[in-house]
């Protein structure tokens, strides 16, 4: 009589289908954290560009920005920095329809030629005095 032994464990094919299905399986994790990372990182970007774009906004509104919608004062540019990062921003006052309102429209931008991250738009009130003394400029 021949004393035959099972033989135990995987075969080479089985071992193979195996690192197959788990290599498939990091491919989708890697690409899904990668995603991930990619919109993280442009959410951080579009949150810093909407906070210098409303800061810049909030200084024309206080006169600090040399801006007004008649004569040759109606755009500014600069440089705004937070977290160690330069933004570039361009901010243009126009006058509206109605003569009691001005509009400001801010472009942000990460690089000085670059397309803009972000463009906000406001409008505010604008007293009479402010007015005529925009209009002397």
């Amino acid at each position: 009589m021949k004393n035959q032994r099972r033989q135990r464990g995987f075969t080479l094919l089985e071992i193979l289908v195996a690192l197959t299905v788990l290599a498939i399986a990091l491919a989708a994790v890697i690409k899904v954290t990668l995603g991930a990372t990619r919109n993280t990182a442009y959410l951080q970007d579009k949150t810093y560009a909407t906070w210098a774009a409303a800061e810049i906004m909030t200084e024309a509104r206080l006169g600090l920005l040399a801006l007004s919608p008649t004569g040759n004062q109606n755009a500014a540019a600069g440089q705004w920095k937070i977290f160690d990062r330069v933004w570039y921003w361009n901010a243009t006052l126009t006058a509206t329809p109605d003569p009691n309102v001005w509009q400001i429209t801010v472009v942000v931008r990460k690089t000085a030629e670059g397309g803009s991250i972000v463009q906000l738009i406001g409008y505010w009130p604008v007293s009479p005095a402010r007015r005529e003394a925009a209009a002397l400029t």
